[in-house]
């Protein structure tokens, strides 16, 4: 229990995602970056990683099995991308585990952690809400703010 209180920490620690969700263009060209390294972001869950070895991706890994489980049971594509230091998602992806959800538009409806809290459990789920074949677009929610288990991009 005592190393895993040292895993626990901020999710955006240095604001970088803040700052830049705080611009009009910030959804375009998140989008845009993804489709330069040819994703289709259509109705599509994206599950970051971190390229080294992480801890928190090892204690999460039940929940983001569950999260690909009902993101395939509400027909969206699970689609998982390494973050990498030299990566030009790194300053979108500040920590890891992350996931993104988009609409059958493409459009980005969740940017964040999957969790919060110490194992980032499924009873501490945030991106659950998001994955839904019928839900109304909205605009999108990103979290930033959020204290939990977490490896720094």
């Amino acid at each position: 229990m005592y190393l895993s209180n040292l895993r626990v920490g901020l999710f955006d620690p240095n604001n970088q995602l803040t700052l830049l969700s705080a611009q009009a263009s910030f959804e375009r060209e998140f989008v845009n970056k993804l489709q330069s390294a040819g994703i289709d972001t259509r109705n599509t869950t994206l599950h970051f990683a971190a390229d080294t070895r992480c801890y928190c991706q090892t204690v999460a890994k039940p929940h983001i099995d569950s999260v690909k489980q009902l993101a395939t049971e509400q027909g969206f594509i699970n689609n998982q991308l390494t973050v990498t230091s030299d990566s030009a998602l790194i300053s979108y992806i500040p920590s890891t585990p992350a996931v993104a959800v988009f609409n059958q538009q493409g459009l980005l409806v969740y940017l964040g952690p999957y969790a919060t809290g110490l194992f980032c459990a499924p009873q501490q789920g945030i991106v659950e809400n998001y994955i839904s074949s019928e839900q109304a677009y909205l605009g999108a929610t990103i979290i930033s703010d959020a204290k939990g288990c977490y490896c720094h991009s």
